[in-house]
């Protein structure tokens, strides 16, 4: 529904483009799916439909892959932040796509535990 898809010129030019020098291509649709069956559902559409799927994390990267040079729909997973399971005795944590660096380290607070930049894995 409306809250969960944009078709406006700002939303999907802020979703076109990343840190990068590359210019701005933006998507047709900007999504934000807030579970993984809707993920699942999304991708499926765009496949059957021959769509390009983009996916977008917080449009920090250097290298221009959000960029939609042919269109299609940008997957913004931003609302999928949730921190399923950690397990302190084999260092791991289970997250979902929109969990940032910064809200993980958050979360981990008082556990002896942090994720620095540049680790590569989540």
């Amino acid at each position: 529904g409306a809250p969960n898809v944009s078709t406006a010129t700002a939303v999907r030019e802020q979703h076109g483009h990343d840190e990068s020098m590359h210019p701005c291509a933006p998507p047709d649709v900007v999504v934000w799916p807030q579970a993984v069956a809707q993920v699942q559902e999304l991708a499926a559409l765009c496949h059957r439909c021959r769509v390009p799927m983009v996916p977008f994390g917080t449009g920090t990267g250097l290298e221009g892959g959000v960029n939609a040079v042919q269109g299609g729909v940008c997957f913004d997973l931003s609302r999928m932040d949730a921190i399923t399971e950690l397990s302190l005795e084999d260092f791991s944590v289970t997250v979902e796509p929109g969990v940032t660096r910064k809200a993980l380290n958050q979360h981990l607070r008082g556990t002896g535990l942090w994720f620095p930049v540049g680790t590569v894995g989540i």
